[in-house]
């Protein structure tokens, strides 16, 4: 193979990269990547501090891509960004090169934190000494009989239709299993009270993204996949955010699947809170059609685990491993890095912007 070298992506690269991600994820997701793009890289809160590389080969042709996006964290009082590495993909004639795009990104933007489930790209964040430092566990709720088909033997024998138009016994089943006299979250905006919440919660005692209402702006905001996402809140007496959760429905997946994107609360936060956050949840996803509930969440969060189970939500083998690496530069900080505790959701992970469009 003829010289190939990585080069800092710019504009000249988009045409190849989007014909490398076609040619390695397939048409659909490309064209969920290119909606995308723009709010990744150029729109998010901190665009200065976004960089991309390419592979280039002879010809400038694009041989690789690997971009690296800002998320602002706070770990233990203290405010920082950190890295997390989006959308790596490399020609197999070059596969050779991968590593050397992964070093350049980790040369650039050292302290990095990325949640994942791509084996080849976790041994390569392990090479570049990441290390696990948690993992979210998928939790998922049938909303439609029909999912049935496939995988329980008597499913098969019943028409779809039938199955389908069974689904109300869920719903009944979900009422009689659901806790008497819970609360019923609203509906809120991204305002000033997630400023007040991130303050008082987010990275106090823990590593957490900071998520305050400008993150949240960009997060869910017009320009984001799920735009179209909802944020369902338990206030207190004085209006103030107690917990919430965030949920959107993909209206392209097959079967049709809504994801719980953030369920957030305070070290307080009960059991009967985060039932009553999951039960809003699920009466969101039902409401927009959803055929199925998916629930991403930290492993070893026992009364958010505890609500789930009572829900009748199943514990699937699907995992992404929390993956984090200390800059040099960190000293006493990287011990909190490494060792946490983490407060993450899925919504932080930089997989997510593609899971729900």
């Amino acid at each position: 193979m003829a010289r190939v070298r990585v080069t800092p992506f710019d504009a000249e690269h988009l045409a190849g990269v989007r014909t490398l991600y076609a040619r390695t994820f397939g048409d659909a997701a490309q064209r969920h990547f290119e909606g995308r793009f723009a709010w990744s890289r150029a729109k998010n809160p901190s665009p200065n501090e976004t960089f991309g590389w390419v592979l280039e080969g002879e010809g400038k042709a694009v041989l690789g891509y690997l971009a690296a996006l800002p998320v602002p964290y706070r770990v233990f009082g203290q405010r920082l960004f950190a890295w997390t590495t989006a959308d790596f993909m490399v020609d197999p004639a070059a596969s050779f090169h991968g590593l050397s795009l992964l070093r350049e990104a980790v040369r650039h933007c050292p302290r990095q934190v990325s949640l994942d489930d791509v084996p080849a790209t976790m041994a390569l964040l392990r090479l570049m000494k990441a290390r696990p430092a948690g993992a979210l566990a998928r939790w998922a709720k049938p909303l439609d009989l029909a999912l049935a088909r496939g995988r329980l033997t008597w499913a098969d024998r019943v028409p779809e239709a039938l199955l389908s138009a069974g689904s109300p016994v869920l719903r009944v089943v979900d009422r009689l299993r659901r806790p008497r006299g819970l609360r019923t979250p609203v509906r809120v905006a991204f305002d000033e009270r997630f400023d007040r919440f991130a303050d008082a919660f987010c990275g106090v005692n823990d590593a957490s993204v900071y998520r305050d209402a400008a993150w949240y702006r960009w997060r869910y905001g017009p320009g984001s996949p799920q735009h179209a996402a909802h944020v369902l809140a338990l206030l207190d007496a004085d209006g103030e955010l107690e917990a919430y959760t965030v949920v959107a429905t993909s209206s392209s997946s097959s079967p049709r699947a809504a994801h719980v994107l953030e369920l957030c609360g305070s070290p307080s936060t009960s059991l009967a809170s985060w039932q009553a956050l999951l039960v809003g949840a699920l009466r969101d996803a039902r409401t927009a059609g959803a055929q199925v509930l998916y629930a991403p969440v930290l492993e070893g969060a026992t009364l958010v685990e505890q609500a789930l189970g009572s829900l009748g939500f199943l514990r699937r083998d699907h995992r992404l491993t929390l993956l984090v690496r200390a800059a040099p530069t960190d000293g006493p900080l990287a011990a909190q890095l490494l060792d946490g505790p983490w407060s993450i959701q899925y919504g932080d992970a930089e997989q997510s912007h593609g899971a729900v469009t």
